[in-house]
């Protein structure tokens, strides 16, 4: 996650690797994905999303579209005197069915926000519709 593309990688300046929290958290989400902490030897902690059964190529590639457009904002006097910009964070695909994603703190799903945000019955309603949702999922 530590090359960008933009220039010649100088892996002297680049986080080792040095060890793992023993803590693992298990997310309560359909496929299970584990948040792991990564030690890196300039004594910082790299929290990380293992997400597996899923190719995150598609989402890394999402994401550079993300930092571009970026640079296009940024190169925008009204955009860049507002401030404007898309939160970014690293995708980083292993293989076509693993992959790790960049945790970033005091954040929450889409489906937190609308929950969050629900009346009981829109609630009870989106619920029941998801559960059958999951439940086709499952037998396909």
């Amino acid at each position: 996650g530590q090359y960008d593309g933009k220039g010649k990688p100088l892996p002297e300046y680049h986080a080792r690797i040095t060890g793992f929290d023993e803590r693992v958290k298990v997310m309560p989400s359909l496929r299970k994905p584990k948040r792991i902490v990564i030690r890196g030897h300039d004594e910082r902690e790299y929290p990380f999303l293992v997400k597996g059964g899923e190719d995150l190529r598609q989402d890394q590639r999402i994401e550079q579209l993300f930092e571009v457009m970026n640079v296009v904002l940024s190169r925008n006097a009204a955009c860049s005197q507002r401030n404007m910009q898309l939160k970014t964070y690293q995708v980083i695909p292993m293989t076509t069915r693993l992959g790790l994603i960049e945790w970033i703190e005091n954040t929450f799903t889409l489906k937190e926000l609308l929950c969050n945000n629900m009346s009981q019955d829109e609630k009870t309603l989106y619920l029941r519709d998801d559960s059958l949702l999951y439940r086709q999922e499952v037998q396909w």
